[in-house]
């Protein structure tokens, strides 16, 4: 459950991480999603992943062992239609340059953020593919 102040939380947690770059186990997008969870809920649900990885080959192979997209269905409502994600909302979308492939960012509004090069990136939510109430 998001805590009484959460649309609060996602504006403060957006501009925590707007210049903050990419970085492989520290704010790659499953960490950069999850921190935002934290911030929106209270708690690290991701708190035995943390330190467990620093490539990009050490995130695809944690990624495999947990099967990331049945780890999210877990702890988490994925929303049962695309069309259904909401502010605050966790979404998947399919990233062309990174591996692992399927990436996490954050709902906006009519758009979603993930950490990017340089810092936050913003990209239409009609990029996402699957999204999960947080």
């Amino acid at each position: 459950m998001k805590v009484a102040d959460w649309d609060q939380k996602l504006i403060e947690f957006v501009e925590l991480k707007r210049n903050e770059p990419f970085a492989w186990g520290k704010n790659d997008c499953f960490l950069f999603a999850m921190d935002c969870v934290e911030m929106l809920r209270g708690e690290d649900v991701a708190k035995e992943l943390r330190g467990k990885y620093k490539t990009m080959i050490g995130a695809v192979k944690l990624q495999a062992k947990l099967e990331s997209i049945k780890w999210l269905d877990r702890r988490f409502v994925r929303h049962e239609h695309i069309n259904l994600t909401q502010r605050g909302s966790i979404v998947c979308y399919q990233h062309l340059t990174h591996k692992p492939a399927e990436a996490l960012g954050i709902c906006v509004g009519a758009e979603f953020v993930a950490p990017g090069e340089h810092g936050i990136e913003f990209m239409p939510l009609s990029h996402a593919t699957i999204s999960w109430s947080v």
